[in-house]
């Protein structure tokens, strides 16, 4: 039940920020009370590790204070003898806004289904991003620490201070997929409420949350311990921010803006290129309304709340790597070493035949011939590894994969939308021109996304900010038809995304080929492929068995770390689990006094060792090693 407090913070703030500002709309009452939740999350868990206070008390001494100065507001009011404002939940409207509603809350009930029974079984989940929460919560800091995979370190960890919570609260990371399917109904949201400030209607700001909703690449995100609809999340919300601060009357207030940057920088890198644009946008914007010096205080505002929230993370990284971003090797495994025109059309158009996979492969050939030929063009090689972490570039079949998904329809659709309006607005539509001049920042953010980092086919998932962020553009063209075809195309969008929903790879809500399901088979089971957890469940059963509680680890960089913490039983206060490192910039941080009554190795060992820390092999199995005494 302690888990839930962070929902009831946001319950609290919300009536709170209600029954101060009435002028206000539910939409923006709830995001704002988003972001100030997410604010305080980051300060107050970075507060608690200073003194290695990231317990369930300090996490409830933590959440305590927004639900009771939530109460509070409401309670003085009450005091008062007015009457509090709550929200009316029960949606009117006619059949077609209630076909668009059911599919979003059918798409949101059965990725919560997904969500709860199933594990976070994400690859990057078991290799660093729950191998961190795992690590953070037992030295109850978000410090470095000795590891083997510089990427539990250096990667922003803005997701994962919220899973933190969570993991610590519930005692466990049963709800540790939430924090993603938190953020795609947040995504929802906001993207409705961005169709809204764009002057879409009713009908329309409910296909704009469809839209969001069944995007294939999403659903595979929703149930996952990933970062990437996290960071989705709050660029909507800057987006949306942002519009609203270029376009009231209010004096330009830096508070929403900021935090809400702020929390889309501290999740992912993947952010950098759409709050360029839009810091250029809504610059050009406030000083066309209040003067250059207005602007330039609230800008200044802007980065002071972006900086307070990433300073830790950017202070660790600095002490640890010399680099606010991590390790000069990891900046360059990711980044482009140089832009020009032909790099920036080069990762464009790779990027967008992430989306172009269709069920055909003769069309998907076409895509291809299309693209090679474009680097033939400018005498590039599709795959230069300047450019490129792949090495045979193809357009491939979707299918209900969450690393290679991509949004056929959403694309197709997104693309025609921005033709009609350019098209539109040479016709000196002035309504169209508005919303032409947001898409094209939205598109701009893309691009220079898109050239500074290097491609990889793993990239769609990147593209879930763009999506977002384009569905109340697509939104305001389609409301135009009536309003039975939007929501025929809003139910259209759901039923190409039910293999996506309902057998997602690793995660299938009805049995797959491996007679698998979250339903029906046991959690612990589905953390890893029956290769891999048959060998962790022999080690980890020898650990236990013998009563070890201090276990080494010597892993390489891309080995499921967190499988471990799993079958040994963590959270446990009597167990510790540390790396073993030598030669690399966090060897700073081993525990002089740590002494490990079991060693775990994998390939990354030399296989000639038969002996570590005075340990003798005792296994091997499945190219993993277990080095203790019998």
């Amino acid at each position: 039940m302690l888990a839930l407090l962070p929902l009831l913070a946001i319950v609290a703030i919300s009536l709170g920020l209600a029954n101060l500002r009435e002028t206000w709309g539910w939409d923006r009452v709830f995001l704002r009370s988003v972001i100030l939740c997410g604010a305080i999350m980051v300060w107050g868990t970075e507060l608690l590790s200073l003194v290695h206070g990231v317990t369930p008390v300090g996490l409830v001494g933590l959440w305590t204070l927004p639900i009771g100065t939530g109460a509070a507001i409401v309670v003085r009011r009450l005091g008062r003898g007015e009457r509090a404002r709550v929200p009316v939940l029960i949606p009117r409207g006619s059949w077609s806004h209630a076909l668009l509603l059911t599919g979003i809350v059918l798409v949101a009930g059965i990725t919560a289904v997904v969500a709860w029974f199933a594990p976070p079984n994400s690859w990057d989940a078991l290799t660093y991003h729950m191998a961190r929460v795992a690590h953070w919560a037992q030295d109850r800091s978000l410090a470095h620490y000795a590891s083997g995979i510089p990427r539990q370190n250096v990667m922003a960890p803005g997701a994962e201070m919220a899973v933190l919570n969570l993991y610590v609260l519930a005692g466990g990371d049963r709800l540790a997929n939430f924090v993603q399917w938190g953020a795609m109904v947040v995504s929802v949201i906001t993207a409705a409420r961005l169709a809204g400030q764009l002057g879409v209607g009713r009908t329309g700001q409910l296909f704009s949350g469809a839209f969001v909703a069944a995007m294939p690449v999403g659903i595979a995100q929703a149930s996952s311990a990933y970062t990437d609809y996290v960071v989705a999340a709050w660029m909507a919300v800057v987006a949306s921010e942002v519009l609203e601060l270029s376009r009231t009357d209010e004096a330009p207030s830096p508070l929403f803006v900021g935090l809400a940057s702020g929390l889309a920088g501290l999740t992912k890198l993947t952010s950098a290129g759409y709050l360029m644009a839009l810091a250029a946008y809504a610059a050009f914007r406030l000083v066309r309304r209040v003067g250059v010096g207005r602007t330039l205080r609230a800008s200044a505002g802007v980065a002071a709340l972006f900086v307070a929230l990433n300073a830790g993370y950017y202070g660790r990284n600095l002490a640890t790597y010399g680099n606010l971003l991590g390790s000069q090797r990891h900046v360059s495994a990711i980044s482009v070493p140089f832009v020009d025109w032909s790099v920036v059309v080069s990762n464009v158009t790779r990027n967008l035949s992430l989306h172009a996979g269709t069920p055909w492969e003769q069309v998907n050939r076409l895509f291809l011939w299309a693209v090679v030929g474009v680097h033939v063009k400018m005498g590039l090689d599709v795959n230069d590894p300047r450019t490129s972490n792949e090495q045979d570039f193809r357009i491939l079949i979707p299918r209900p994969d969450e690393l290679r998904s991509g949004n056929l329809l959403q694309g197709g659709m997104s693309l025609v939308a921005v033709a009609v309006l350019a098209a539109m607005a040479l016709r000196r539509d002035s309504q169209a021109r508005t919303v032409l001049g947001y898409a094209a920042v939205v598109s701009l953010g893309f691009v220079i996304q898109s050239s500074l980092m290097k491609f990889t086919v793993f990239g769609a998932r990147y593209h879930l900010i763009v999506f977002v962020l384009l569905a109340p553009v697509v939104a305001w063209l389609v409301r135009k038809l009536p309003d039975g075809g939007v929501a025929a195309l809003g139910a259209g969008l759901v039923l190409y995304a039910w293999p996506w929903l309902v057998r997602l790879e690793p995660r299938p809500l009805l049995a797959d080929r491996e007679r698998r399901s979250v339903l029906t088979t046991a959690r612990e089971d589905l953390y890893l492929p029956a290769s891999l957890g048959g060998a962790y469940r022999e080690i980890t059963d020898l650990i236990q068995g013998d009563g070890c509680r201090s276990v080494g680890v010597m892993l390489g960089g891309d080995a499921p770390e967190y499988p471990l913490w799993i079958y040994l039983g963590a959270p446990r206060r009597d167990l510790t689990i540390e790396w073993i490192v030598s030669g690399t910039p966090s060897e700073r941080y081993r525990r002089p006094d740590f002494e490990p009554c079991a060693v775990v190795c994998d390939f990354s060992c030399p296989a000639e060792w038969t002996m570590v820390r005075e340990l003798p092999l005792r296994l091997e199995e499945s190219g993993y090693r277990l080095y203790q005494r019998r």
